[in-house]
């Protein structure tokens, strides 16, 4: 799965390297005039165009320059997917990169976790008088389709393994409000004797802390039969998205012609690229220290203008909000977020990996709707 990572992830840079001379070199963020209209762009060329403009920020306003200008400090920063591609490479060769944390994937939080150290004490033991000490806050990064998780008082505190890097050694104790579910539906579950309540997510992402260096990507075991029938049915079906990329140039073939046939006839939209794992895996990545430019992790952009919280991985609608520009934006320049939010990047990633179909249009499986020129 990792390998299939790296390649979508190369496959959007290298889409990237396409999008970006669309574009004036003057820093205006003008198209170029032999490509300002969809008839001067090949089909690769106008699905990176149209693609990014609906799932990331939107691209180009012909009569708005500051807008245009913010457009094109967008597009610079979002090639961070080539800093991902190049990490997830040494990962899968074993090598570290200097400067960035080491990442441990687990697909169950008991890998790691324990209500005892490695001396047989429990946290209590260890600290008799301090139910209520408050330890740093642990900065985690989660992948939900839930709106609203809901809220739980209350910190429990374990112990954890310290990673390789770590100064430290032996096992730290660590304070979690809540932890994956085992199952859909759990509403607490045991490590130990400890009851902790649950989130209905699919996987969070725990950045280094002082004491422990390295990064912890978990899997909830509750999505696994999820991910599992997904795989399961795409292939039964005719619709194995690792079939269905047609190379720059090229034309679709006869599996991809019969899947967007039946994409289309299911009125499937982007909502079905996300179903995969190797879609959280994606999500999960962008919000890694391990595997992103230093400094700059992917976000989980929130939209509020109905009122409540609502994150892009949760609604259709939010995304589109969010790469319009008329929500989630920074709190402080009030200025579009599409390219920093994890969900929009993950999506984009995927839809130009699955490009048998156009996705940006309604969000929609559509046909391509101009073929590549003659070669």
């Amino acid at each position: 799965m990792p390998f299939k990572t790296v390649k979508m992830l190369g496959n959007a840079f290298e889409m990237m390297d396409l999008l970006i001379p669309l574009f004036s070199g003057d820093g205006s963020g003008l198209l170029r005039p032999e490509k300002a209209t969809k008839q001067g762009r090949t089909f690769d060329e106008d699905n990176v165009f149209s693609t990014y403009s609906f799932l990331i920020r939107r691209l180009y306003l012909p009569n708005n320059p500051h807008w245009n200008r913010g457009n094109m400090d967008a597009m610079l920063h979002t090639p961070m997917l080539f800093t991902m591609k190049y990490t997830i490479q040494q990962y899968l060769l074993g090598a570290h990169i200097a400067d960035h944390p080491k990442l441990q994937m687990y697909c169950n939080e008991a890998e790691y976790m324990s209500e005892y150290n490695d001396r047989g004490t429990r946290y209590i033991d260890d600290y008799p008088q301090a139910a209520n000490r408050k330890l740093p806050k642990i900065r985690k990064w989660r992948y939900t389709n839930r709106l609203n998780a809901k809220a739980y008082q209350g910190i429990y505190f374990v112990s954890r393994a310290v990673g390789s890097h770590s100064t430290r050694t032996g096992h730290i104790w660590v304070g979690v409000t809540d932890i994956c579910e085992e199952y859909r539906g759990q509403t607490h579950r045991n490590i130990g004797s400890l009851v902790i309540p649950t989130s209905d997510i699919y996987a969070y992402v725990e950045n280094p802390s002082r004491e422990n260096l390295d990064e912890t990507l978990t899997f909830c075991p509750s999505r696994s039969d999820q991910w599992i029938t997904a795989e399961s049915n795409s292939v039964m079906d005719g619709l194995e998205f690792r079939r269905l990329h047609v190379p720059t140039n090229s034309q679709p073939n006869e599996y991809q012609k019969a899947a967007l046939d039946k994409l289309i006839y299911q009125k499937s939209d982007i909502g079905w690229l996300g179903q995969f794992l190797v879609t959280t895996l994606i999500h999960e990545l962008s919000h890694a220290e391990a595997f992103t430019p230093k400094g700059i992790q992917q976000k989980d952009i929130e939209c509020l203008a109905s009122g409540e919280p609502v994150i892009t991985s949760g609604s259709i609608e939010c995304l589109y909000n969010v790469a319009k520009g008329t929500d989630g934006l920074d709190p402080d320049t009030h200025t579009p977020q599409g390219h920093l939010d994890a969900e929009a990047l993950t999506l984009f990633a995927m839809s130009l990996w699955v490009n048998s179909a156009t996705w940006w249009k309604s969000y929609e499986a559509r046909r391509r709707q101009k073929d590549p020129p003659p070669q």
